[in-house]
């Protein structure tokens, strides 16, 4: 399983950054369970596919072209 994906926040949410550190999304949502916040998922099922550089972006576009095709 990953952690991607949209979020939703309540604006509480931000009270746990700190200002000027980088605070990634899985250390946002452990600061959040840690102080008793609910955090809920949705769990996806489907294809996902990192295309976060470029030979995996072009593979991408393969696997998808077969299906339009």
């Amino acid at each position: 399983m990953i952690n991607a994906g949209i979020y939703v926040l309540s604006p509480a949410a931000f009270d746990a950054l700190v200002p000027g550190q980088a605070t990634d999304m899985p250390q946002l949502l452990d600061a959040l369970i840690a102080q008793g916040h609910r955090v809920a998922l949705y769990e996806v099922g489907d294809y996902w596919c990192d295309i976060g550089q470029k030979q995996d972006l072009e593979r991408a576009r393969g696997e998808f072209a077969t299906y339009f095709s």
